[in-house]
């Protein structure tokens, strides 16, 4: 090989390494950017996800009731006298107003407001109009705001332990907490403090998938076995053992998926792995299919789906 061959070599190989480098360090800063921020999928249905700050993964945020309890599982204690220095952001949801306040009685609940008192500490401003105004609506002056304390929980969630666990958000843009009181309430949050991000970029950031408990397949695990294991644990909706059976590639679009489909269509879904077929197969890959009939329109889709043996002997399905 000539000295030119050589050049063209070392001048490929750091071209390479430059633009690994350059990769790497943007979704770096994407993520930094993102951390705390409720993301959500503006090329597919809109899904939603957060970003933890403390270790910057993405946990799934899913149906408003999957939402709720995601948060509140990634929250952190804080105490009454802590959050009262955090002022109150107000999204617009429907719920019971016994005041008519324009405040939700459950809202009032956590602020230790009256609910059936428009103006709590009776100063002549409503308790909505001192929250919008940053005073403090259970006595007279302004609401005495800590920066520091804000900087420190910005993008978290925080819980409030010593009343009844009650979940807020705090918003990284403006600083404000927000009540994550109901399923109705966390979707809101969602849809209106959301940050809008591509497929791509989204994908540089990882997948918190360790409140899951992922089972292991034993060496002795065949791909007959998977399918129909995997079709019991969607059957039941075990999401930490569905995942097991695909690959990490797969595991995003199954979590959406389970997180997406109801009863039925869960049921539909394990029907479809464990009535596949084996149709084609070799020592690396065996492809399984079955047969989807639509009454609408009288057709059939043939499902395929791929399984790949991984290093360690292990079956997996690569792709549906």
């Amino acid at each position: 090989m000539n000295n030119q061959h050589h050049k063209l070599i070392i001048f490929a190989l750091g071209a390479s390494a430059i633009a690994f480098g350059y990769a790497a360090h943007a979704a770096e800063l994407l993520i930094l950017r993102v951390a705390g921020r409720i993301l959500l999928q503006v090329e597919s249905h809109g899904e939603a996800w957060y970003v933890n700050p403390l270790d910057q993964k993405r946990s799934y945020l899913g149906r408003p009731t999957d939402a709720l309890a995601t948060m509140k599982r990634l929250g952190v204690g804080v105490t009454n006298a802590d959050l009262f220095h955090i002022p109150v952001g107000l999204i617009a949801v429907n719920g019971k107003d016994g005041d008519g306040d324009k405040l939700n009685d459950d809202l009032e609940e956590a602020l230790g407001t009256n609910a059936l008192d428009l103006d709590t500490d009776k100063d002549g401003f409503s308790d909505k109009v001192e929250i919008e105004k940053q005073f403090n609506p259970l006595g007279w002056g302004k609401l005495s705001v800590n920066s520091s304390l804000i900087e420190r929980v910005r993008g978290k969630i925080l819980l409030q332990v010593e009343s009844k666990g009650q979940a807020w958000y705090i918003n990284p843009v403006d600083k404000k907490r927000y009540y994550l009181g109901s399923p109705t309430t966390a979707l809101a949050v969602m849809r209106q403090l959301g940050l809008g991000i591509s497929n791509a970029n989204l994908e540089t950031i990882t997948i918190d998938y360790s409140y899951l408990t992922i089972a292991t397949h034993t060496s002795t695990s065949t791909s007959d076995t998977i399918m129909a294991e995997a079709a019991e644990a969607i059957r039941t909706n075990n999401l930490g053992k569905t995942l097991s059976y695909f690959t990490p590639s797969m595991q995003s679009q199954i979590s959406y998926t389970m997180g997406f489909l109801k009863n039925d269509g869960l049921l539909s879904f394990a029907n479809m792995l464990s009535g596949a077929r084996i149709t084609s197969e070799s020592a690396m890959q065996k492809i399984y299919s079955t047969d989807v009939y639509f009454s609408l329109g009288g057709y059939k889709v043939t499902i395929n789906f791929y399984l790949d043996k991984q290093p360690d002997g292990k079956w997996l399905i690569s792709k549906i």
